[in-house]
């Protein structure tokens, strides 16, 4: 069940992830923020809701709120890796190499 493999997910540490904005504008824009933690994704996720990249960017590309159903449903593991410095630099080859926007704003 995809539900059950999502809460799964978001039960994992030491992960790089992905946060894809869904609203029509950004679709064909593939526009991304790609992040890491050593945190459970979920208490991740839930700091982006205070701060961070996608609530910036949902705010001023769209004026609205960022909610943790759009956040979880819009997010996937791009990697795992349990050794931080390997961790650290997967994140960074992802970033250099997908270009995503979100995280430049």
């Amino acid at each position: 069940n995809n539900q059950s493999a999502k809460l799964s997910e978001l039960k994992q540490t030491n992960v790089v992830y992905e946060y894809k904005c869904s609203h029509e504008d950004c679709e064909p824009h593939n526009r991304l923020y790609i992040g890491v933690t050593t945190t459970t994704l979920s208490r991740r996720l839930t700091m982006h809701l205070g701060s961070g990249g996608p609530k910036n960017h949902e705010m001023e590309e769209h004026n609205e709120t960022l909610t943790r159903e759009k956040l979880v449903k819009n997010t996937e593991i791009l990697r795992h890796e349990p050794e931080y410095n390997r961790l650290q630099i997967l994140e960074a080859l992802l970033i250099h190499q997908k270009k995503p926007s979100i995280n430049n704003q």
